[in-house]
């Protein structure tokens, strides 16, 4: 696919809205569908919950599903606490691998899951990347790798269509933690605070 045929399937994307005003009017209608988005969602800062916010928005659509991909060891899946934020648990899987591709593989040939999570995968090739995003694309369905730390607009991922980062924001004079959203690739720049609370 080349630069001119890329722009025009990035323009051409559907959105994903995530149902909370202030995300979707920032997101400009939601994030794209079809394709591979990267998250910067630095540990204990509370990113994970704006990712959870759209998985609620999915669940709950007619056809939406999710599957959740974290590798053994590290941050453990708590169901309860999704469904407490609206996720419907009914329409999201869990799966822990260490090796996303090799081991997933035929996920990636189907379009069962409306988005596939990555949760902190260990490092994946070109190859492995460029797989993602083409059986994102062909099979109508994103790929949202979420990273433990911050994401840079000039280096990264190639194959990532929009880099998102969510990090900590400490109100001086409340005390509380809020998370401060800011877009590094896919839309203009910009940046906002997400009024809902980062603490978990």
């Amino acid at each position: 696919m080349n630069a001119l045929s890329m722009l025009q399937h990035s323009a051409s994307l559907s959105r994903v809205a995530s149902g909370i005003p202030s995300l979707d009017l920032f997101f400009e209608g939601g994030l794209p569908s079809e394709t591979l988005i990267e998250w910067g969602v630095p540990l204990g800062g509370g990113g994970r919950r704006v990712v959870i916010s759209y998985l609620a928005s999915i669940s709950q659509q007619v056809g939406g599903s999710v599957l959740w991909v974290y590798r053994p060891g590290e941050l453990q899946v708590y169901p309860p606490a999704w469904q407490a934020q609206g996720v419907n648990l009914e329409r999201v899987r869990f799966a822990g691998c260490e090796n996303v591709v090799a081991d997933l593989r035929p996920v990636f040939f189907d379009s069962l899951f409306s988005v596939v999570v990555i949760d902190n995968p260990k490092a994946l090739s070109m190859d492995e990347w460029a797989f993602l995003a083409r059986q994102a694309r062909q099979h109508k369905f994103s790929v949202w790798v979420l990273r433990n730390y911050l994401l840079r607009s000039e280096l990264g991922n190639v194959w990532a269509r929009w880099r998102v980062n969510a990090e900590p924001v400490r109100q001086p004079r409340t005390g509380t933690q809020q998370c401060g959203l800011s877009v590094v690739r896919g839309l203009s720049p910009r940046k906002m605070l997400w009024e809902a609370s980062c603490n978990t």
